[in-house]
Formats: C-alpha cells, structure tokens, sequence
C-alpha cells in the first residue's frame, strides 16, 4: 500500500473512531470522537484537509488480539488467528481498502468484505462477538 493515510467522509465518523488531526504542519495528534457535537467541527476541519485515517496495517491488526497465523494460503494475503477463538482472518491489501475474509474453522464463511481502518475493524469484531 503506498498511501499509509486517507481522507475519510464526515459519514466514516461515529463515537469511539480514530483519526489523525493535524494542528500545524509538523504536530499531529490522535484523537476519538466522543460526542455528536464534534462532528460539525470535524467536517469543517475534513474540507481544510486537517483530518486524516491511517489504512488498517499488519501493527492494527495486533493490537486487536490478532496473531500471524502459521497457516498462509495465498501470498497476496496474510491469515490471522486469535487464540482464543476458533477464527481465520484473512487480510488482503490494496491500494484503497483491505479485503477480509473472516472464516469460522477455516470452513464457514462469516465476512467477505472490506475494512478500511482499526475503528471499522474493532466494529466488525464487535458484530461477530470478538470482543
């Protein structure tokens, strides 16, 4: 992926997600929404170009219990497992979205789509009973 960042859509935002707001041209910080009232600003700042999502990458992926699983099955993808579960994660990069493949013993299919970010992928696996 050669762009590590993107400009969302005020319609991305929800409570809890996570951006980058740039302040100036050399500090930025993470923040998360936590009311309905900093959507006006964040949609003021989304067309002055201040706001920006970082692509879900391997590191995201980690830090939501994820682990590289030592089964690899296409070398466009890399599989994830979570120990705790019984769950195959398959993550295929390009260059807008990552593509998921979430299987149930490796047999059962229980998402096929697109994730563009940690936030979404934490509201997936709130969806499938991950968390």
């Amino acid at each position: 992926m050669e762009n590590k960042y993107y400009t969302p859509t005020i319609e991305d935002f929800h409570k809890g997600f996570e951006f980058e707001w740039l302040h100036n041209e050399f500090v930025k910080e993470t923040f998360a929404i936590t009311t309905d009232d900093d959507l006006e600003i964040i949609d003021d700042e989304i067309r002055e170009g201040k706001i920006r999502v970082k692509h879900l990458d391997i590191q995201d992926i980690e830090s939501l219990g994820w682990e590289i699983s030592k089964i690899q099955r296409n070398p466009k993808t890399t599989c994830f497992e979570k120990s705790d579960t019984a769950f195959r994660f398959v993550l295929e990069i390009d260059i807008d979205s990552v593509k998921i493949d979430a299987y149930l013993d490796f047999k059962i299919p229980m998402f096929i789509g697109s994730v563009k970010n940690k936030s979404e992928l934490y509201k997936l696996m709130q969806m499938l009973n991950l968390v």
